[in-house]
């Protein structure tokens, strides 16, 4: 006697196989920076330089690791060229190229309702401000003890500390005469030996 399964727990079955792969292919393309790398070569193959120069805030590392990542998914080809120096062009592939639409319609819908969705933010940012502001203030009228000041840890020079220096040794490390005087032994001189 042959089990069937029901088709949703065919779908379930199917979706946790797939899930793995769909989930690393999804976050390569939605990376930012290989969006941008794809969206920039869809005028052409392009040398390693150009795109650095015309992709703002990516580091020479990181378009480098967007590249080799691209092309192991099989979305960008490497044509190296045998000069010296050698020339890199990079291009997208026919797997790219299905892409493509889609990529720009995201590039268009995301020019075209980036007003709407600052704002959504900037009103999603505001209620989440008044909300951590009302249970500090009603933490501040239920807890009327007093506080404690913290101990105080003397700074090491040359360091910069996170904790409050003691007094007459300032927060950068250096001392002044009131802290040479206080670090002084009894008997007036320094313990330095030089």
């Amino acid at each position: 006697m042959e089990h069937e399964l029901s088709q949703p727990a065919a779908d379930q079955i199917a979706w946790e196989v797939a899930c793995p792969v769909f989930r690393s292919i999804l976050d390569r393309i939605g990376d930012r920076w290989s969006v941008l790398v794809l969206l920039e070569l869809r005028n052409g193959p392009q040398r390693f330089n150009e795109m650095h120069r015309i992709l703002p805030g990516i580091s020479r590392r990181m378009l480098t690791f967007t590249l080799r990542n691209l092309e192991r998914d099989g979305l960008i080809s490497r044509k190296v060229y045998p000069t010296v120096p050698p020339k890199v062009e990079y291009a997208q592939t026919p797997l790219a190229l299905e892409l493509r639409h889609t990529m720009e319609a995201l590039a268009q819908w995301a020019l075209r309702n980036r007003g709407p969705v600052l704002e959504a933010r900037a009103a999603y940012d505001e209620r989440e401000s008044q909300k951590s502001e009302e249970p500090k203030q009603q933490e501040s009228l239920v807890s009327a003890k007093p506080s404690m000041p913290a101990p105080a840890r003397p700074s090491v020079p040359g360091t910069r500390s996170c904790f409050p220096a003691p007094t007459g040794v300032p927060v950068n490390g250096t001392r002044n005469a009131m802290a040479r005087k206080a670090a002084l032994p009894p008997s007036g001189r320094s313990l330095r030996t030089t």
